[in-house]
């Protein structure tokens, strides 16, 4: 850790602002208590037990109009007791407390007869009637019953597989890009971390209206708390082994690209003081094997076997110390070693795959208290930091590897040749401090409140070495040379060249401070103001680009239980969200590594024409769209002041409890993406069209180097409309989770390129790039049902079915050597003449369904052991449907990239004592 890093940390232990937790990881019980006629009763004891709840009991009294309040709850389940002079008890159970909103209980006493009686109710409402946030809970004993896709021990892609409102693919929600959400585990940020996902307790997916507490969140908000133990000694094992050979009606290229994976991940929990202090540990070993098909294209050499080992593990200690004072500890540890990496791209020899090691590690402290009966504080402060290679993989075999330049054929398609085209080291160190307060006060007159005060200090300090092998790369046009790229470890433009790794090193901050309240204003209305604050702050070892951004988003929100029976919800809210991410603003001052780039002239024999620099921190500017110099041709200064990006965001939504456990609801969300971070190529000089530069004095500055400037402009944005119904039953032996999502995404940045967006690159080019961008999929099913036949088998499932998602033809550039130009709007072909829009044509990929079963037995019915056995079938239908296809102008033109996997079978078991 560097002395600067080491300040910020002092400055981050000494920050203690009184803060709604960004992320919320204790749960609430709220609810009322009346008698037969209506009427609030005051003075009643409400007792809430759990399991999974440390220290015992909690206990609470309804206040004058007969509201109560439990919070600091661990998630899980729970049942409530209400026992008063002269009323019946009466014992709720069932009680389902998640960590994003209050799960609600209102509770109606009888008066008390000569026989001594405890009424007990067995179903409680499972929709919130205080919260707007649209949200998915995942309740991981109903997930052990269905086939998770993927991976059975990642949550991202579970998370997104399964959350109505996710992009066509990478962790992207609601037009939102995936560096945009916040995961968070025991209410810290996870930042490169991975995690197991038998250790976790709970999974809250909000893909919007999650409040001032995540004003920096502008795709989704993820929560995860783990398990803390119990009462018990308790081991919990599970292994499984999956095989696509094992699957059926399989062709033989199929059977030649074998997928096979072996996980086995024991659990370990228990006291170590009963009621006092809990433990609970898991680790998690696996190793995967990847084979590829051929290529689709039939072009390509077969790609080596891709192979991992992974070995990751999580532990969490809680103490409590008092009963209204709790300390906890957390802690992940992650290796992984992967090899013959070609991400499954054909367009590549066999020579240029690589291979990845990477650690991450995380350690956090939280004290909770209960100060007062209506003031709860808890204060988190967490270290985490990671670390990963990219290593060509002939370096293996081949000493001299390091001094093997990479090429590149150009035309007639785009394939890598000779080596694997960089050698990097990333190294990251952050440290987050989160500290939250609230305060539950009851007026008569003003409703009951639950009012927050929220800060999160989070600083993160990335370092990278950079370097390419041979410090060089030749690119080809057919048979002939085209241009050489040279790479240097300095700027030679202003020092003596030197060869070797170009060295990065940024740190970022981010502060976001908030104030919200959630107000009762009478059994049936609530309203959920909120103001949020964030600061974005920047610097780099380059001794340049330092930067402090922040702004204000306000937050409002309202909720009405229409039929005033608490199973009925009308909701809408209104937020704005920005984009803070103060690690990558810093880093944009420093460039990338600076290269030369010149072309071959065939006269001299030497790659000397038409040279060119890019990179570095000295060709990088904030805010002068009209080059480096500020200056317009007309004399005009274009500098301008860079702002936070800002998303609005509008929902509407309604939702419905049918019968006990089984509800119906829809939302509407709007949001608008507007000032994106946008990095413009600003000093060449093109021609009108964009397809080269311009001829005499091409260049602003009079260099011929690449001048890259971040600009948030006013003209870059994007819009997402979507509507999502879910169906939702949660009880019985049948339980179904279900949503259909119709969305438009339309704008001129993609959400799937991050900021290097093609926009203000080529001006000629601009306007083609308005259109229906890559997550833009229309239609998207995602379900999943489970059945318990009996006591010893149950029948899982998970359908979805996405409509495609658009793709553009694109054209070589002839300034860049690269395929980057458009002759029609984005997603559509201009066909034979780029001239005449009449002829174009929409490009879609085609639809995507996948239908997944697992088949669940329990054997302790018969041999007395909590002992499952199951087997998934993942892609039962063995669907080869194309998921990428060749975009680049050319012969190969449409031609398949990648299709769905085929169908694997996954068998598995798992053990319980």
């Amino acid at each position: 850790m560097n002395a600067r890093l080491a300040r910020l940390v002092v400055a981050a232990a000494a920050l203690v602002l009184p803060g709604v937790a960004r992320a919320q990881v204790n749960g609430t019980i709220i609810g009322s208590v009346i008698d037969q006629n209506g009427h609030p009763l005051p003075g009643v004891r409400i007792t809430a037990r759990s399991t999974t709840q440390i220290g015992g009991a909690k206990i609470s009294h309804s206040d004058s109009e007969g509201g109560f309040r439990i919070p600091g709850l661990a998630p899980g389940v729970f049942e409530v007791s209400a026992q008063a002079p002269r009323m019946k008890q009466v014992l709720q159970k069932d009680i389902r407390v998640g960590i994003t909103t209050p799960a609600e209980v209102d509770i109606m006493m009888e008066v008390e007869t000569a026989v001594e009686e405890v009424r007990i109710v067995e179903s409680t409402p499972t929709i919130s009637t205080t919260a707007a946030n649209v949200k998915e809970t995942y309740d991981l004993e109903f997930l052990n019953n269905i086939p998770l896709d993927n991976l059975p021990t990642k949550v991202e892609p579970f998370v997104r597989l399964n959350t109505p409102g996710a992009g066509a693919d990478g962790d992207r929600y609601r037009g939102g890009e995936t560096r945009q959400n916040l995961f968070m585990v025991e209410g810290f940020s996870m930042v490169n971390q991975r995690y197991t996902m038998h250790s976790l307790a709970t999974i809250e997916a909000q893909t919007a209206a999650f409040g001032a507490e995540n004003a920096e969140s502008q795709g989704a908000v993820v929560n995860m708390v783990t398990k803390s133990g119990s009462n018990r000694f308790e081991f919990d094992v599970s292994a499984f082994y999956e095989d696509n050979r094992l699957a059926p009606f399989q062709d033989a290229a199929d059977r030649a690209a074998s997928i096979n994976r072996l996980a086995f991940n024991p659990g370990f929990s228990g006291p170590i003081i009963k009621d006092k202090l809990w433990y609970y540990l898991n680790i998690e070993s696996r190793f995967e094997s990847t084979a590829w098909a051929p290529d689709p294209a039939g072009r390509m050499p077969q790609l080596p076997t891709e192979t991992v080992y992974i070995g990751r593990g999580s532990f969490k200690l809680t103490w409590q110390i008092s009963p209204r004072h709790k300390l906890s500890s957390f802690t992940l540890y992650n290796r992984e070693s992967w090899a013959d990496r070609s991400d499954g791209n054909y367009q590549r020899e066999v020579d240029t795959t690589y291979n990845t090691p990477r650690m991450s590690f995380f350690t956090g402290l939280t004290w909770e208290a209960l100060l007062t009966d209506n003031v709860f504080l808890r204060s988190q402060v967490g270290v985490q930091g990671d670390q990963d290679q990219y290593i060509p993989q002939i370096c293996t075999s081949q000493p001299d590897c390091w001094d093997l330049p990479p090429s590149e054929q150009s035309f007639p398609s785009t394939i890598r040749l000779g080596n694997y085209e960089q050698i990097q080291y990333n190294k990251n160190v952050g440290v987050e401090v989160v500290n939250t307060l609230e305060w539950f006060p009851r007026t008569a007159r003003f409703g009951d409140h639950d009012i927050k005060l929220a800060s999160r200090y989070y600083v993160r300090n990335e370092t990278t070495f950079q370097g390419v092998p041979g410090d060089q790369k030749l690119i080809y046009n057919g048979g002939d040379f085209d241009r050489r790229i040279d790479y240097f470890a300095n700027d030679p433009r202003y020092d003596a060249e030197h060869r070797g790794y170009f060295i990065r090193d940024a740190t970022g901050t981010l502060i976001v401070s908030s104030i919200s309240d959630s107000i009762r204003l009478s059994r049936f209305w609530s309203l959920n103001p909120g103001l949020g604050f964030t600061v974005a702050a920047s610097h780099t070892n380059a001794g340049r680009g330092s930067l402090s951004l922040q702004g204000l988003t306000p937050h409002l929100s309202v909720v009405w239980d229409a039929t005033h029976d608490g199973r009925t919800a009308l909701r809408a809210s209104y937020a704005q969200y920005l984009d803070a991410d103060a690690v990558r603003i810093s880093r944009y001052a420093l460039g990338d590594q600076v290269q030369r780039d010149c072309q071959w002239d065939a006269g001299s024999q030497t790659f000397s024409r038409n040279c060119q620099y890019q990179g570095g921190a000295n060709t990088v500017t904030f805010g002068l769209p009209c080059g480096p110099q500020g200056v317009t041709p007309d004399g005009q200064g274009c500098a301008h002041s860079l702002r936070l990006p800002r998303m609005y965001e509008y929902t509407l939504g309604v939702e419905r409890e049918l019968v006990p456990g089984l509800s119906i609801g829809g939302d509407f969300i709007y949001r608008l993406f507007t000032h994106p971070f946008e990095i413009v190529e600003s000093n060449r000089i093109w021609n009108p069209s964009g397809s080269d530069l311009a001829g005499g004095g091409s260049y602003r500055n009079g260099r011929p180097e690449q001048v890259q400037d971040l600009e948030t402009p006013d003209s870059a944005q994007r819009r997402y409309v979507g509507v999502t119904a879910v169906a939702r039953k949660r009880a019985g032996p049948f339980k179904i989770q279900m949503g259909y999502t119709w969305s438009r995404l339309q704008g001129n940045v993609d959400n799937a390129s991050g900021d290097n967006n093609p926009f203000g690159d080529i001006p000629g080019r601009d306007i083609y790039l308005w259109g229906y961008l890559h997550d833009d999929r229309r239609h998207d099913i995602r379900g999943s049902a489970s059945y318990q036949v009996n006591n010893w088998l149950s029948l899982g499932t998970t359908y979805s079915y996405s409509s495609g998602a658009p793709y553009s033809r694109m054209y070589r550039n002839q300034a860049t050597g690269k395929f980057e130009d458009f002759r029609a709007g984005v997603g559509f072909n201009p066909g034979t003449n780029p001239n005449d829009p009449g002829d174009d044509r929409e490009l879609r990929l085609p639809d995507i369904q996948r239908l997944n079963v697992k088949v669940l037995v329990n054997l302790r019915p018969l041999l007395g052991v909590n002992l499952e056995s199951y087997m998934d079938f993942l892609n039962v239908l063995n669907l080869r449907t194309v998921t990428a296809v060749t975009t680049d102008e050319g012969p190969n033109f449409g031609l398949p990239r990648s299709l769905m996997s085929p169908m694997l079978v996954r068998i598995g078991a798992r053990y319980r004592y």
